[in-house]
């Protein structure tokens, strides 16, 4: 009887254990780094200095090029993501409780339909834009538009904004207003090693717009 009661003891205190660990852990704060990869795109010579994005909003505030009549953002949705880290503590210092790394995997030769987005802000005019023009060169490999997607109000009263398709073949932009484009081409899956180029000098014609080339840049994002 003593040798029973001394094994359901033990099974108490075990699971008294796990409800205290379970619910320091609840109590904790959480939270990580995601690092990776992603492409910044410039004009002209390359950078030479080669920032870290530490915020979200530093890596969309790399992905603009200013060109003074026209402000021009492009994501090309073709970030790699090579570590996570999740951290666990209580108050500071925190605790690493596991690091996940995941290698990039050498993508699919196989094309599909792949989109990017791209932000038009004219500054000094008014301006028609032409998206259907666009070039994406892809490892010296040109790229036509297949299709258009334009960021738009769906429901006035929800304020609800989606990206629809684009039947117009031009649009017009007001100055100091902004137009978002997700351009869709059939290409194979591209990474920031990949050498990429993005041609938009027909897409608008009022401004001489360069070759925008793309760097490859690291980003660090917090999370919690």
């Amino acid at each position: 009887m003593v040798c029973w009661n001394g094994f359901f003891g033990l099974i108490m205190r075990k699971y008294r254990l796990l409800v205290s660990v379970l619910l320091v852990v609840s109590l904790c704060a959480c939270g990580g780094y995601r690092k990776g990869f992603f492409s910044a795109p410039y004009v002209g010579d390359p950078p030479t200095s080669k920032p870290t994005a530490r915020t979200k909003t530093e890596t969309r505030q790399m992905q603009v090029v200013d060109l003074g009549d026209i402000r021009i953002r492009v994501d090309l949705y073709n970030a790699v993501a090579t570590s996570n880290e999740v951290w666990v503590g209580i108050g500071i210092p925190m605790v690493p409780v596991s690091v996940d790394k995941n290698e990039a995997r050498k993508p699919s030769t196989k094309k599909i339909e792949r989109c990017i987005t791209v932000d038009f802000s004219p500054k000094s005019r008014d301006i028609t834009i032409k998206p259907g023009l666009a070039l994406l060169l892809v490892n010296k490999e040109y790229r036509k538009v297949k299709s258009v997607k334009t960021f738009r109000k769906i429901d006035e009263a929800k304020r609800r904004w989606e990206f629809v398709d684009e039947s117009a073949e031009s649009l017009n932009v007001k100055q100091e207003k902004r137009l978002y484009f997700r351009l869709c081409f059939l290409t194979e899956p591209f990474t920031p090693d990949d050498e990429i180029e993005l041609e938009l000098n027909n897409t608008v014609p009022e401004i001489d717009i360069p070759v925008i080339r793309f760097q490859k840049r690291k980003y660090i994002h917090p999370y919690s």
